[in-house]
């Protein structure tokens, strides 16, 4: 082995009283090669073996991870990777996207580290841009890859900056399902297909959006200076909500949490973001002609800026791993973390609905709220605005007469 040493070390298990806690995991940090860590995500093998691709060119191996967090011991899979930043798991084998592509890792003969490193699938273009991020690499039902690629083009334009592809069982091919994102993180619902992702307010994005990815639709970004300004491609396609740029000014990926032991929550999508570090609860709405979603909070108890995560099998909860990105900015300032969302099984006082009717907006809980205080007005306040897209960055709040 050329890295036999373990890292060991011991999680600290969250004391609030709440519903939905986040329990922090440290990195293996120090280790024996001085590497730095940077984690993008965390995967899991059916066994509850975690992996964590870091940016510093790493995949590391997480074993022992059970209620206690008492004793996780890190080893180190593989190494040399061009800026890895997730990864995805088909048939008990390990894909990575880095800068050069997706990457199949094989460890042959069973010793803990990778041996076999085949390029998978370089079938989409690439620049050298630094925004050009692997941002999320997801399994589709059927077996294909699905990604999501930066766009913040400041010096090339590329042909799939900013785009969420389709990438073939076989890794030969790959297809646009849309495009004109400035950052999009996406999530995959494996058993309807349904692709979703984020972007994030900029030039030409007036807030925060969560999108459906499909029909090769275009979802707005123009890189500015590259592209004739508000020259639009094809008509651009409505989100499925907006977010507040000051409750979630960098969006990141969306989980499904099925087979999951997350409470009222299980069978729901979880959307994960940056700044601040939060984690929201998706409820859809596919009553009127467009789809729509509310968006509310389940924790922002995170020690850290996360990025991308996934169900641990064993245990059903939600492991989630992040670092700063330079330029994006964070209520934090911590370089990097893991944590696990757990349930507590304390009641949950989340809404299950939250659906727009002409007369007002109906609102469905977890739990059994007072009487009293749910028929009170003064338990709600409600307010509304709209958006304007120019190349700007982001847009002010307008009134209904634009003012």
């Amino acid at each position: 082995k050329r890295w036999p040493q373990e890292v060991v070390n011991q999680g600290k298990l969250s004391n609030k009283d709440a519903a939905y806690v986040v329990d922090h995991i440290p990195l293996p940090l120090p280790n024996p090669w001085k590497r730095n860590i940077r984690p993008g995500d965390m995967q899991f093998f059916k066994d509850g073996t975690g992996i964590m691709p870091a940016l510093d060119g790493d995949v590391w191996l997480a074993h022992g991870i059970d209620k206690s967090l008492k004793q996780v011991r890190w080893t180190r899979f593989t190494s040399g990777l061009h800026e890895p930043m997730t990864a995805a798991i088909r048939d008990g084998e390990l894909y990575v996207f880095d800068r050069n592509g997706i990457w199949r890792l094989v460890d042959s003969d069973g010793n803990g580290e990778a041996d076999v490193h085949e390029l998978f699938s370089n079938a989409f273009a690439q620049t050298a841009d630094m925004r050009e991020f692997p941002s999320t690499l997801r399994l589709a039902p059927g077996g294909d890859f699905i990604i999501a690629k930066g766009g913040q083009q400041a010096s090339t334009l590329g042909k799939h900056n900013g785009s969420v592809l389709r990438v073939s069982a076989d890794g030969r091919s790959s297809e646009v399902l849309g495009y004109g994102f400035r950052q999009p993180s996406i999530g995959v619902n494996l058993r309807t297909g349904l692709i979703t992702s984020s972007d994030q307010e900029g030039q030409y994005i007036p807030s925060t959006p969560l999108h459906i990815v499909r029909d090769h639709q275009f979802y707005g970004y123009l890189a500015d200076g590259l592209q004739e300004r508000e020259k639009y491609p094809a008509p651009i396609a409505k989100p499925l909500t907006w977010l507040p740029h000051a409750v979630n000014a960098s969006a990141m990926s969306q989980v499904w949490l099925f087979d999951a032991k997350m409470g009222p929550l299980n069978d729901s999508m979880v959307h994960i973001a940056f700044n601040r570090p939060e984690l929201f609860r998706v409820m859809f709405n596919d009553r009127g002609s467009v789809p729509q979603a509310a968006v509310v909070s389940v924790t922002s108890d995170f020690k850290y800026p996360p990025l991308n995560g996934s169900l641990n099998p064993v245990d059903g909860w939600l492991y989630i791993a992040g670092f700063q990105i330079l330029g994006w900015g964070n209520a934090l300032d911590t370089l990097a973390g893991l944590g696990r969302v757990r349930y507590t099984g304390k009641p949950v006082t989340l809404p299950r609905q939250v659906i727009p009717m002409d007369k007002g907006v109906l609102l469905q809980f977890e739990e059994k709220l007072d009487p009293k205080t749910a028929t009170d007005p003064n338990s709600y306040s409600l307010a509304s605005w709209h958006y304007v897209r120019t190349y700007k960055y982001g847009s002010p709040q307008y009134r209904a007469n634009g003012e």
